[in-house]
């Protein structure tokens, strides 16, 4: 496990300190949408820092490698792109619930969601063909969606 990981995986543990610290004891009732829309975009605002961070590191080294055009997405941004789509259909529709949460839940929850995103951070979608690869600092790869 490199410096880097070590630092985002802390940062996930600082970030559910915070909330567990700064969250009041009892959050009233939370609609469920709000949840899963708060879920993906946590995932999405996780993916664009990672992202950001790898292009300063490559800008300041000017270590990039040779892109490598196809039809890809990024697998943590899909997941979070499908959060929060889900939520956004859980908020239209009436389905639509309540539950409670404590600092304690809500701490854990974004744990767990930073935590999901650093797993899945280095995973690709290819789809020609289809199939999940394995592509660390994916940021050499070019979307091109026709050929």
């Amino acid at each position: 496990m490199s410096s880097r990981d070590r630092a985002e995986l802390g940062m996930a543990f600082i970030v559910a300190a915070v909330v567990w610290l700064a969250g009041p004891a009892r959050i009233a009732p939370l609609r469920t949408s709000y949840v899963v829309l708060g879920v993906g975009a946590l995932l999405l605002l996780q993916s664009l820092l990672r992202d950001l961070w790898i292009l300063w590191r490559r800008r300041a080294t000017a270590a990039a490698g040779e892109p490598q055009a196809g039809r890809y997405f990024c697998v943590e941004s899909a997941v979070g792109l499908l959060a929060v789509v889900c939520g956004a259909l859980l908020l239209t529709s009436r389905m639509d619930s309540f539950i409670n949460l404590d600092r304690r839940l809500l701490s854990t929850l974004v744990l767990a969601a930073l935590c999901i995103g650093f797993l899945i951070k280095d995973w690709v979608i290819q789809a020609n063909p289809w199939r999940i690869v394995r592509e660390q600092d994916h940021l050499n790869l070019v979307v091109r969606w026709r050929r």
